[in-house]
């Protein structure tokens, strides 16, 4: 499942007073893996992820229990809230698909974290992550990450902070934390004091899998801090952040941290292999934005506009969910299960 990348160059006369200029578009042929259409046996797929052996993870609940786990508070008029636990516990059921191995599945009778982000953990062990944290009055805070066996058994919880926007795993078990700006800078009773700084501040922390704080994040002298956490990937040979607000790319690795400077803002997602980077996702009409670029000596070079293909030759939907790990970016779109693979790329002359 290495999934084959195929371009094909498109050239299209934009009409002009000058010659007509030629735009390249780069057509990124995605590679089907699974459907988990019968899998899902309609049940909605909730928070589909990727871990670091490149198996997919994702989280099966009917409409009525997704609903409760997705649940906000809305206030008229100013903004949504979204929850931190669920209004009463829900029986969920987690798929974990990795490659050459048959689909294992566990049940959850009572999940009450909202908003869960999963990962797999060694052993067999799941990890689920609410991605919404309250401190409360009393200097206590809500335990939002919860360590589930093989067999749905809960072992253990701890405290990851409020504001978190990815988790990704790896392989021997350390938990890498991306958080978004009220993670950063404070709420939901983080922020109020020195006593309460968020323990996202820094907007890039790495746990081990009992949730001590092993790493955090300090931007180099040319940086500024991370506001939020745009993109995250990691692999157990490097990690990649991409944040706002000046929106570099960061990579993290044998004790050295290297940047690049980019000019494409608001991606949510990036897949690297090295000496290549794919950008997905942008602000308003650049929502479904993609875009490929080698990396040069601390600057992108080679900018180019793509388009994601579905096997059928049709483009990926809007909204479509994406996650980079490594060099592959993986696509769900509803409940089937896509990839192209970076190390696979030759662009045609």
């Amino acid at each position: 499942m290495g999934g084959e990348l195929v371009l094909v160059r498109k050239e299209q006369a934009v009409a002009a007073a000058v010659e007509d200029p030629i735009v390249v578009m780069l057509d990124i042929s995605l590679e089907l893996v699974n459907d988990f259409t019968d899998a899902a046996a309609g049940r909605r797929l909730l928070s589909p992820n990727v871990g670091p052996a490149g198996e997919a993870i994702l989280l099966l609940a009917h409409d009525s229990d997704a609903q409760v786990l997705q649940g906000h508070d809305v206030q008229p008029g100013w903004a949504s809230f979204p929850h931190s636990r669920a209004k009463l516990p829900v029986t969920t059921e987690i798929l974990i698909d990795t490659p050459s191995q048959p689909v294992r599945s566990i049940r959850l009778n009572q999940l009450t974290l909202a908003h869960p982000l999963l990962q797999p953990l060694p052993d067999g062990e799941i990890l689920l992550v609410g991605a919404r944290c309250r401190r409360l009055p009393d200097g206590t805070s809500e335990r939002n990450a919860q360590v589930y066996s093989a067999a749905g058994e809960l072992r253990r919880q701890f405290v990851l902070g409020d504001g978190i926007k990815h988790v990704q795993t790896t392989a021997a078990g350390d938990i890498w934390v991306g958080y978004f700006d009220e993670g950063v800078y404070g709420n939901y009773g983080w922020g109020n004091d020195p006593d309460s700084e968020p323990i996202g501040a820094t907007g890039l922390v790495r746990f081990d899998r009992w949730g001590a704080r092993l790493w955090e994040y300090t931007p180099p002298a040319e940086l500024g801090p991370i506001d939020d956490c745009y993109a995250l990937n990691v692999s157990d040979a490097a990690t990649w952040a991409y944040y706002y607000s000046d929106f570099p790319l960061v990579c993290m690795g044998d004790g050295d941290t290297r940047v690049w400077r980019t000019e494409v803002s608001g991606a949510h997602a990036i897949a690297v292999d090295g000496t290549q980077v794919l950008f997905a996702g942008g602000y308003g009409a650049d929502a479904d934005r993609v875009v490929l670029a080698s990396l040069g000596a601390g600057r992108l070079e080679d900018t180019a506009s793509c388009r994601l293909l579905l096997p059928s030759g049709e483009l990926v939907p809007s909204g479509a969910a994406k996650v980079g790990r490594g060099p592959v970016m993986h696509v769900f779109v509803g409940k089937v299960w896509y990839q192209a693979n970076l190390g696979a790329l030759q662009r045609p002359h």
